[in-house]
């Protein structure tokens, strides 16, 4: 008797294809959220590639003996080498200063530029401060900026504004080689 009650209530319905219409209206939320985390996972993987090559050529170029304008060159193409593979980058470009800093001054000596022009890796300059010693000193800093490949997905990123990861790093010039070009 009661079975026969339920069919004929009006709240009783057919249920046959509601998981239909659940994954339906689900399904693109869902897409989203993955394709999103895998763009956020190549941000942060190109970041840490910009962050980790631009330590290197700053290391590189602050150990050097003789700096000449090759040597902007040969970083170059070792962080092309870094960079360019699988899921890298597909541009990039770098800024080189060189500054000499005493206790109440700081004063630029040098730029240099390498790489794609397009990409415009010239950040502000972000010094230490004095803080370290009153001894004079040679600093480098290289602005490193990345374009990540057409193909990638973070490609979309192009299309609602800049998508280059910069990294800004700084070193104490080892040698007094650095002011070997100004």
């Amino acid at each position: 008797m009661t079975r026969k009650r339920l069919k004929n209530n009006a709240l009783y319905k057919d249920e046959r294809g509601n998981l239909a219409v659940e994954v339906a209206l689900c399904a693109p939320f869902l897409l989203l959220l993955l394709f999103g985390g895998v763009a956020l996972i190549q941000w942060v993987q190109l970041t840490r590639t910009a962050e980790r090559t631009a330590v290197l050529l700053v290391e590189m170029l602050a150990d050097s003996r003789e700096l000449q304008d090759t040597d902007f060159d040969a970083a170059a193409l070792v962080a092309e080498r870094l960079v360019g593979g699988r899921g890298g980058a597909s541009a990039l470009a770098f800024h080189v200063r060189a500054f000499h800093q005493q206790a109440a001054e700081t004063t630029l000596l040098w730029e240099r530029e390498r790489g794609e022009a397009s990409l415009g890796c010239d950040l502000p300059p972000r010094l230490p401060d004095g803080a370290l010693g009153a001894a004079p000193r040679y600093l480098l800093q290289l602005d490193l900026c990345l374009a990540p490949h057409a193909g990638s997905s973070l490609s979309p990123l192009r299309i609602v504004g800049r998508s280059e990861v910069s990294a800004q790093k700084f070193s104490i010039a080892r040698h007094a080689a650095v002011r070997s070009l100004e």
